[in-house]
């Protein structure tokens, strides 16, 4: 028979592996350093194509992931200031409409052009509201 505290933690891991196969990841992350703020209701995006939501002094895109996900990136292309709300959706990459840059939603960076990339936001889904964390406007400039 285990001891008490090793049987505790042997649960704790079982508990842990069995949360990561049936859990959205994230529901999973760490907390972050910054307060989530309330952005939108999850029902209020659309499931195919992004939703634009303006947020303080920022311009925000949400989508949904097929895993059910939700994502924020800044709303404006890097390339020429294209409105990635706008773009076509497909999985999990977004094509701005102005000239067709391509950005994996996963972790914002551009596909072809690795050194280019948005802003993506920590999200979580709670209550069927989409929170974020989203610095003050001056922390947000690299």
């Amino acid at each position: 028979m285990l001891a008490p505290a090793v049987r505790r933690q042997h649960i704790r891991q079982v508990l842990n592996l069995t949360l990561r196969a049936f859990v959205p990841s994230c529901l999973l992350q760490e907390p972050s350093p910054l307060p989530l703020t309330r952005l939108i209701e999850f029902e209020r995006c659309h499931p195919l194509r992004g939703t634009f939501v303006p947020h303080g002094d920022h311009e925000l895109a949400v989508f949904h992931l097929p895993s059910g996900e939700p994502v924020v990136i800044d709303n404006t292309c890097p390339h020429a200031g294209g409105n990635l709300a706008g773009g076509t959706f497909n999985g999990n990459v977004v094509t701005c409409p102005l000239h067709e840059w391509r950005f994996d939603l996963t972790t914002g960076r551009c596909i072809g052009s690795p050194k280019a990339g948005v802003k993506r936001y920590p999200a979580v889904l709670r209550g069927g509201v989409i929170y974020v964390n989203v610095p003050p406007s001056s922390a947000a400039e690299p």
